[in-house]
């Protein structure tokens, strides 16, 4: 796996269809390697998939996730097994960096694994762009895009999330990143209606990201 730098902790090792291994991700968080199958051809697999991702760990905890929709729509009919021992072994929060950024997570309740490594480049890309700049983050997650535009120099940055548990999770890591309330704020709510809401108020902003999970 090579050893992490300095500068990043957490990174995508193999990336699904990217990789011609539809089906099939593993991101590295620290000292968590977490592998999320979502095709029948994983479950079949998994001996020989475990066997080989163990061989490169050192040291590092392996947590294998599986998407049970994804699999059933698969034709998967084995139980589900979620690693039990696993997810209680991994069951506190861990920090992590990509690029200089803090973000403190849990890769066994985080969504797919934990963490979004597929969007690293996006995330540099919205902190060269955020400069002197209003920021809306729409289904703002873990606040990656967020935390990045205010690092970026964003005069503002608002984070939306219709979750609690995300929302909470976005102060947190702005926190870690020295960024106060007076340069990012959160709130809970449906990105879509409060989209709607902004624009009836005439409220505008200079740039705006919008991730939404499952929609498209």
């Amino acid at each position: 796996f090579g050893m992490p730098s300095d500068q990043t902790t957490t990174y995508r090792l193999i990336n699904g269809e990217g990789d011609r291994l539809s089906g099939l991700m593993v991101d590295v968080l620290g000292q968590t390697v977490v592998v999320q199958s979502s095709a029948l051809w994983v479950e079949l697999y998994r001996d020989i998939i475990t066997a080989a991702v163990n061989a490169g760990v050192d040291g590092r905890q392996v947590l294998w996730k599986q998407a049970e929709s994804r699999l059933r729509q698969d034709g998967w009919k084995g139980a589900l097994d979620l690693d039990e021992g696993k997810l209680q072994d991994t069951d506190s929060d861990s920090f992590v960096l990509e690029d200089g950024v803090k973000y403190i997570l849990n890769a066994s309740k985080g969504q797919k694994t934990g963490f979004y490594c597929d969007q690293r480049d996006n995330k540099k890309a919205i902190r060269a762009l955020s400069h002197g700049r209003t920021v809306y983050d729409g289904y703002c997650y873990s606040g990656g895009f967020g935390i990045n535009a205010a690092l970026g120099g964003a005069t503002s940055v608002l984070s939306v999330d219709s979750s609690q548990d995300a929302v909470d999770m976005t102060l947190v890591n702005a926190e870690a990143n020295g960024i106060g309330p007076d340069r990012l704020s959160a709130v809970r709510a449906d990105a879509v209606k409060h989209m709607t809401a902004m624009t009836a108020e005439g409220r505008t902003f200079d740039l705006v990201i919008v991730d939404p999970p499952k929609l498209a």
